[in-house]
């Protein structure tokens, strides 16, 4: 299976079909349409991406047992997990749409203003020698929603891990005043 950042030629062939052809006269959606629907449907699963390790981190640090700190960890980073699989899959078609956009060769006037503008942003930003170090776009779309899930996930392993070593080293613990019953 190729690369998904990678569309082949006889799809930004096609692509290039449905930019030029305005596509509103015949009732299908332009492709800015879509790139804007996939902006607005990463930025919404993102959201709730965080909604949920919010609530999930929220709830296991507030929980007075290690082994039941430990489970709601394991569920929130199951569930985090499930949500950035979602993202990731967002991320993957909108960056796909707009590399559609950057590898047209098409006059300026047929693209949309929004491309255009970024085009000559770009051409700036090269000329003077400021080349960006990475996408925004990854990072919202891969890095952080893995960092959430592996933080649920790291936390219920610890928690799971104090569960077992709480009995042996209950003065440790007590010592510790962790708010926990460590008798």
């Amino acid at each position: 299976m190729g690369n998904p950042f990678d569309p082949t030629s006889a799809e930004i062939e096609r692509a290039a079909k449905i930019i030029k052809s305005g596509a509103k006269e015949n009732g299908t959606r332009t492709l800015d349409d879509e790139r804007e629907f996939m902006e607005n449907l990463l930025v919404a699963r993102l959201n709730f991406l965080f909604v949920v390790f919010a609530i999930f981190v929220a709830a296991g640090f507030s929980i007075d047992s290690f082994l039941v700190s430990a489970i709601v960890f394991f569920v929130g980073s199951v569930l985090c997990w499930m949500m950035a699989l979602l993202v990731h899959r967002a991320h993957v078609k909108h960056h796909w749409i707009m590399r559609l956009f950057y590898e047209q060769k098409l006059k300026p006037e047929e693209l949309p203003h929004v491309i255009q503008f970024a085009n000559e942003a770009m051409k700036a930003s090269e000329s003077r020698k400021n080349k960006t170090k990475g996408s925004v776009s990854v990072w919202a779309g891969v890095y952080i929603p893995r960092a959430c899930w592996l933080f649920l996930a790291l936390s219920g392993l610890i928690c799971f891990a104090l569960f077992f070593l709480e009995p042996l080293f209950p003065e440790y613990f007590a010592m510790l005043d962790l708010g926990r019953d460590c008798r």
